[in-house]
């Protein structure tokens, strides 16, 4: 009976002590700003390269949020709006409303094949001009004016 009491007794130390140390993690990481986890080994930009658990710095978190997002949708044929002038940092994300598939190629940023109804952003980190086409076809062509 004594040794029934000691094993409860020894359960229960450990479930408040995983408690306690769960209720105290929480603590610590509400007191942080803003914490990132990011893949290992994959380009972030303003971030640079890192890995595992991020605590971003007021200059990140300052550029972080006055990013914008900027729509261009690709949809019977034509962009809308096909050129664009954005502030350093912002995106600029296409839509594919069309039903063929667009192969999205940037000049200097890349060539993504983009499927009727999907997606891609792209983040702008340089100033200057960056032209981009879907494809071949001249109707779909357009810049993005970074300042």
């Amino acid at each position: 009976m004594k040794n029934n009491k000691i094993f409860w007794l020894g359960i229960g130390s450990i479930l408040i002590f995983g408690a306690v140390l769960l209720y105290g993690s929480r603590l610590i990481s509400k007191k942080e700003k803003a914490v990132i986890t990011l893949p290992q080994n994959e380009e972030t930009g303003i971030l640079k390269k890192r890995s595992g658990q991020v605590t971003l710095t007021p200059e990140e978190e300052k550029i972080i949020a006055q990013i914008k997002t900027h729509k261009v949708l690709i949809e019977n044929g034509k962009l809308s709006p096909p050129n664009l002038t954005i502030k350093l940092y912002d995106q600029v994300e296409w839509e594919n409303k069309d039903e063929k598939a667009c192969q999205l190629e940037g000049e200097g940023w890349g060539n993504i094949p983009l499927q009727p109804g999907k997606r891609f952003t792209q983040s702008f980190e340089k100033t200057g001009l960056y032209p981009y086409s879907c494809g071949s076809d001249p109707q779909l062509r357009g810049t993005i004016t970074v300042e």
